[in-house]
């Protein structure tokens, strides 16, 4: 028996028509830039008229905060529960957790640059960001390393300064395999990300 879909075909039709807009002012933020953007651009790349990106967006800057809550924070949201959910040693959740986010990186690359770079410049898009994705990111890093701290298995220091030179290791790292990677055919990504945890656990003195 076939099960029938509480979505109506106009539902589905807004949603393929709001994730047109979406996609099409991706690439038009990536090559002209949010401010450089009009939205009659956005409208011309996704195939409709102004008036209908106006329909689904009130401003351009509706447009951006959707991306972002749309794209990167459902997804990165559910990377965060799924690790918060194993229970597994740290090392094994972190490389778990830089898997998906880097597979998520690479196929968002041009969205993530444009949220970091226009974070800078709009205090709601910065405040959407940090409150659901940077502090959970934080939050849960935090939690793994003070766990480590107490059975004596990290020597003591400060876990919000630790998880922050963590991140900068895998931005870092993000952008050179995206910039790099693909120049060279040896790189084993997920041997990277294992190096990568490892370096930071371990340091490389010998």
């Amino acid at each position: 028996m076939e099960l029938k879909s509480n979505i109506s075909g106009e539902e589905k039709l807004t949603e393929k028509r709001k994730r047109e807009i979406l996609e099409a002012a991706i690439k038009v933020f990536a090559e002209k830039g949010y401010h450089g953007t009009k939205t009659k651009e956005i409208a011309e790349r996704a195939g409709v008229s102004e008036g209908t990106v106006f329909k689904y967006f009130k401003t351009k800057k509706d447009i951006l905060l959707d991306l972002l809550n749309t794209s990167s924070i459902d997804f990165l949201m559910r990377m965060i529960q799924e690790a918060e959910s194993e229970k597994k040693d740290v090392q094994e959740v972190l490389v778990s957790f830089l898997k998906k986010y880097t597979e998520f990186v690479k196929n968002n690359f041009e969205l993530m640059k444009l949220i970091f770079y226009e974070s800078q410049f709009h205090e709601d898009l910065k405040k959407e960001f940090l409150e659901k994705v940077d502090k959970k990111i934080t939050y849960l890093c935090e939690e793994l390393i003070k766990e480590k701290i107490k059975k004596g298995e990290f020597r003591q220091v400060d876990p919000r300064i630790a998880v922050k030179a963590f991140m900068g290791m895998v931005i870092a790292t993000l952008i050179w395999l995206k910039t790099e990677g693909p120049l060279e055919n040896d790189i084993d990504e997920e041997k990277v990300l294992h190096q990568l945890i490892d370096i930071f656990f371990n340091g490389i003195k010998a």
